[in-house]
């Protein structure tokens, strides 16, 4: 067999009422040499029994039971105990199109891509999709191009989130997820992009991504904030390789998070409140340097929302 072995993570928590959908749309894809490794995270729920029966009846499937950690440390278990050239996670309340990984790997060898990716769907709980596809338009883009996208309007989120993806295994050797962090992928994504050659994107919706109402970053929650030193970690690397464009944008970045955070932090949580005001005006005082910036709408915007 020609096919390489493709490792698909499925990080599990929770999740017995989606589990079943998420599985089976990952064993009946038309691409057919995958490992399949279930990671159970210490569910309270039937996940783990879930999990073991599709064993029995797949002999791809890998199923690990561990303690809690989180999604980052489900994550870092599968990579660990993975034995595919190629590597590709689904989050196990989400499902994906029959056809999603043979057109991502055909991609990525036709293009000669370390990473193959798509575009999703949002899809609401009990929503009837189809699968019909629309035509195909394929995009390629060098590492330097796909960093750029970080910020770009379109792309951003299809290029940071980490489950529309095939990564070929060896951007991995040295990149794992932070434990403990909600925006995990903010993470690591410039590490993973920096080890690329050439990424290949396509037009074609092949991920469903489930909108739930208790979903974690479906409200705004205290423990986001992490998201802040990832993008703090990102300037600073840009800074230390001379990308002084992608400076300029993360930087732009920041501070737009940094106010995002400001107007959506309640009143009534005050420590919290003035430590994302000090934020405020660090990122604004950096953002100040920036000699190809006009500042002076932003300064005015920034300001009410500190004096709010």
């Amino acid at each position: 067999m020609n096919d390489k072995l493709i490792s698909v993570i499925v990080p599990i928590y929770m999740v017995e009422n989606y589990l079943n959908k998420c599985v089976d749309s990952i064993i009946n894809q038309t691409y057919n040499n995958l490992e399949i490794i279930l990671v159970d995270d210490g569910s309270k729920d039937s996940c783990a029994s879930i999990c073991d029966e599709y064993k029995k009846i797949d002999s791809r499937i890998k199923v690990i039971h561990k303690v809690n950690g989180g999604l980052s440390d489900a994550r870092n278990v599968g990579l660990e105990e993975s034995n595919g050239d190629i590597i590709c996670f689904i989050d196990s309340d989400d499902f994906i199109n029959p056809n999603m990984i043979e057109i991502l790997y055909n991609n990525m060898i036709s293009t000669e891509a370390d990473i193959s990716m798509c575009s999703y769907l949002k899809v609401s709980e009990n929503e009837n999709v189809s699968y019909t596809l629309e035509k195909e338009t394929i995009r390629t883009f060098t590492n330097l191009e796909a960093l750029n996208n970080l910020y770009d309007n379109d792309l951003d989120v299809k290029t940071v989130v980490a489950w529309n993806k095939l990564y070929k295994r060896k951007l991995w050797d040295n990149v794992r997820y932070p434990k403990g962090k909600i925006h995990e992928d903010e993470y690591v994504i410039h590490y993973i992009l920096l080890n690329s050659k050439k990424i290949v994107y396509t037009n074609l919706k092949l991920y469903y991504y489930l909108q739930r109402e208790s979903s974690i970053t479906s409200v705004f929650n205290y423990k986001r904030l992490d998201a802040l030193n990832a993008l703090k970690e990102r300037i600073e690397i840009f800074k230390k390789e001379n990308m002084n464009q992608l400076f300029e944008l993360a930087s732009y970045k920041y501070f737009y998070t940094v106010l995002f955070f400001s107007k959506n932090i309640q009143k009534k949580d005050k420590e919290v409140k003035i430590k994302i005001k000090k934020e405020l005006f660090l990122a604004l005082k950096n953002i100040y340097k920036l000699k190809t910036i006009k500042i002076i709408k932003k300064i005015k915007l920034t300001l009410i929302y500190i004096v709010n």
